[in-house]
């Protein structure tokens, strides 16, 4: 979604690193706004690949964003959410 935005004004240049902050931010707000809390909702919301979800999410502490995975209580392995605090 973020990337589909960026790509659609071609004469606008974007660095990596201004790319990579701006999905963090992105990611950041879609799990604080409850709207994608987790990888698979991040993937779907956005369209990006799990890898990329996973690393993004992890790169939030880069951020000083604090951002733990949350297993839920009687779930199947690996079922939770990335709550922001």
């Amino acid at each position: 979604m973020l990337s589909q935005a960026l790509k659609k004004d071609s004469k606008m240049q974007v660095s990596k690193t201004k790319s990579s902050f701006y999905r963090r931010l992105y990611v950041a707000y879609l799990i604080d706004s409850q709207i994608a809390s987790s990888v698979p909702e991040l993937m779907a919301a956005t369209g990006m690949p799990r890898r990329t979800a996973q690393d993004t999410i992890s790169a939030l502490a880069d951020l000083d964003i604090v951002c733990d995975f949350e297993q839920l209580e009687g779930g199947r392995n690996h079922a939770g959410s990335y709550p922001l605090p």
